[in-house]
């Protein structure tokens, strides 16, 4: 007659053998479910219904386990140190020349076998081995595909003339650096394509002609007049822009003043606007300002003033603060992001993102 032993899978006591040291368990496990079935009083009384009922199900455990002849009266040994835990032994560890018995404490279920605590530190440490072996090969399969990859991006870059393969390009290649480094743009092997991206970007503005809502004006003491029409002359230069709003926040005396910054994108520079929420304003007595500098401007739009609320105030138009060369980041915003078509007679108007798409002829 085999001996019972404990199941490590639901822990009852067996002695169903089915080979040497080889056990199933034959375990009932039962438990209750309610379920709804028809009330026959109430279809007696004429109104059918139904009424809650518990019902038992069992299913047995059959979990397969195995042995090594472990002795009745064996105490456990299973723990880090090997010292015994006091309490009997309820299964066998099945690790490589091993053997120790082990209680339901100290054994643990790994890889569809028993282990004590040192076999499964064991184990645990060797997947980590190998797992750090399959990264090394893989970071070795990369290293020697690495070159032909950048060989191939750098062919992309350079021999991409047309708007379209332009475009596409550009926003491939940012589903490429996000998929790889989620928010943090540029890391690694991407860091050498940056000035690729922002000169593919000076290539389609040049050849794409993109549609735009924005331009970037030089002024020279332009003397604002109401119907938009300015001293001849004091416009030096008008170029298309595409523009975003980003949100600031500054602490005035305790409290955080939030507004919106304008950026507007050519093909070679980024220029920062002051905050879009503020436009400048003056009394009927006053005389318009005179402007010298950058301004962002509505396209085909030339700084001008309008009366409102017993007040003149300049619109469509918004000084920059300082500018930049534009960058890989910038470039690949604007053309998954898109740019923006504002106004702020009355503060910003965002009419959301707008794709940019070459101009068709």
């Amino acid at each position: 007659m085999a001996i019972e032993q404990t199941c490590p899978q639901c822990g009852s006591r067996t002695s169903n053998a089915v080979g040497q040291n080889i056990y199933l368990c034959d375990h009932e496990i039962v438990w209750y479910d309610t379920v709804m079935v028809p009330d026959v009083q109430r279809l007696i009384d004429g109104t059918p219904g139904d009424r809650p009922e518990q019902v038992r199900k069992s299913r047995t455990c059959g979990f397969r386990f195995g042995v090594s002849g472990i002795d009745p009266g064996a105490v456990c040994r299973g723990r880090l140190d090997d010292q015994p835990c006091g309490v009997f032994a309820a299964g066998i560890c099945q690790g490589e020349d091993c053997g120790t018995p082990v209680c339901a404490e100290h054994g643990i279920m790994m890889g569809g076998g028993l282990l004590c605590e040192r076999c499964t530190k064991l184990a645990i440490e060797a997947r980590a081995a190998a797992r750090a072996e399959d990264d090394r090969r893989l970071s070795e399969a990369q290293g020697a595909l690495e070159p032909q990859l950048r060989e191939q991006m750098h062919a992309r870059f350079s021999e991409t003339t047309t708007p379209d393969g332009l475009l596409s390009l550009l926003r491939d290649y940012a589903r490429e650096v996000r998929r790889e480094h989620g928010l943090n743009p540029f890391r690694d092997r991407h860091n050498e394509y940056r000035d690729e991206v922002v000169d593919a970007w000076a290539r389609f503005v040049v050849a794409g002609v993109p549609g735009h809502e924005h331009e970037l004006l030089t002024l020279r003491a332009y003397k604002v007049p109401k119907d938009g029409h300015g001293r001849p002359g004091a416009i030096s230069r008008r170029e298309r822009c595409w523009l975003q709003l980003r949100e600031t926040s500054r602490t005035v005396k305790g409290d955080t003043l939030r507004g919106h910054e304008p950026i507007a994108y050519t093909a070679s520079h980024a220029y920062i606007g002051r905050d879009a929420l503020g436009h400048q304003e003056w009394s009927h007595w006053g005389g318009p300002p005179t402007l010298n500098g950058n301004y962002i401007v509505s396209a085909g739009v030339s700084p001008q003033w309008v009366k409102a609320n017993g007040l003149a105030h300049l619109y469509q138009c918004w000084p920059v603060d300082h500018m930049r060369p534009i960058n890989a980041e910038d470039v690949l915003s604007l053309v998954t992001m898109g740019h923006q078509a504002l106004a702020n007679r009355r503060g910003p108007d965002p009419y959301g993102f707008m794709q940019i798409m070459p101009t068709r002829h």
